[in-house]
Order: C-alpha cells, then structure tokens, then sequence
C-alpha cells in the first residue's frame, strides 16, 4: 500500500501534486490519501494524551511529519511526500523483504522522511521506539515552532535516530543491514536520465 498525505481539499494542493497523484492512481497500487480528518483521528487513536496535551498545539506540520512514522507502524507499506513524482516504478519489484528503504538527504549523509518504504518482516520496534523519540523532543523545554520542526519531528529527528538504530544504541538487533538508502542521485534529482524518482521539493508545509 502507498500512503500519501495531503489537505482534503484538492485546491490546496500545489499544482506538481496533482500531477504526482495522477500517476499513483494509474499505477497498479494501492493507494491510501490521509487528509487532515483521518490523519487526526489516527494520532487521537495511537496515543489521545499525547495528541491533546503536546502534538494538537504545535504547528500542523508536526503533526504530519509524525502522522507518517505512525501510519508505517499501523499499516506499513511505503510512504512518499506528494511532490514525489514516479519516472520508473520498476525499483518495487527489487526491494528485499524485512527491509527499510529510507530517502537519502541531499548533500549529506542523513536520511528524510520524503520516501519510506517498510517490506515485509521489517522490525516494526524501530516505529515505535521512534516515536518515543520524537515524543521527547517535542516535549522537551525547546519551542515547538516552525523554526524547529526540522529538528523536532523531520529529516534532523529521523536521521539521528535511524544513525542510532544502525549502531546498534538502542535495541541489541543484527541492524547493519535491515535499513537501506535510496540515493538522492536516483530518487531525488530531476535531470538524471537513470532516476526512478523526481523530487519537486514544493516545500509548501513552509
């Protein structure tokens, strides 16, 4: 299944995801479009005091970015940002099972949650013990602001604790090999004619 998340109204969408959306629904694929009333039904469902306490009163973005690692843990299956467009679907069929396949960031060695794809078999523990993890930082005494989220619930969040994960700091698993890297050269950039993927970083949560 591919979640995707966006408003449920259609003309707040930026004009690349129409064109995204449209190849997912002639893909052969099912497809699951969380909007603002079910992805708050399902934090409420996941964890309410959390939800009402913390996540209701922070800026919306927070709560979408941690909607997604929810939503993984819930139903797996593969999540990408809705300005992800698809130029070659054919990497699926070569994805391995009890796998995390993550997005590569940019220029670094760190990990966005624009692309993630859970096989089955894969450690559904990472879901959780990474919620905890946002949990605290979005609890903590640093404001949860715009100014912050990046750090609180996006790329800087996941990527220091999928590098924990893979040291194996926090669960005694063999975690070497379960998570593997899309390179941004192949999901990400937009003029590589071998590309599966072109992100249009449309940033509009901005």
């Amino acid at each position: 299944m591919i979640h995707l998340l966006a408003p449920k109204d259609k003309y707040k969408w930026n004009p690349i995801w129409h064109k995204c959306y449209e190849i997912w629904n002639n893909s052969p694929y099912t497809i699951k479009l969380w909007d603002d009333i079910t992805l708050n039904e399902l934090l409420k469902s996941d964890d309410e005091d959390f939800y009402n306490n913390y996540l209701n009163k922070c800026p919306n973005i927070y709560k979408w970015d941690y909607a997604r690692y929810v939503i993984l843990e819930k139903h797996g299956g593969a999540y990408f940002d809705m300005d992800v467009e698809i130029i070659d679907g054919s990497f699926f069929q070569k994805l391995k099972s009890s796998k995390l396949y993550l997005y590569g960031a940019y220029a670094s060695s760190g990990v966005e949650p624009v692309i993630m794809i859970e096989t089955e078999g894969f450690e559904k523990l990472f879901w959780f013990l990474l919620k905890q993890f946002i949990q605290k930082r979005i609890i903590d005494n640093k404001p949860n602001t715009i100014k912050n989220v990046i750090w609180k619930t996006g790329p800087l969040a996941l990527t220091s604790f999928y590098l924990m994960w893979i040291k194996d700091n926090m669960v005694n698993v063999n975690n070497g090999n379960n998570i593997q890297i899309l390179p941004w050269e192949l999901f990400g950039q937009s003029d590589n004619d071998l590309r599966y993927c072109t992100h249009h970083y449309t940033k509009t949560w901005r």
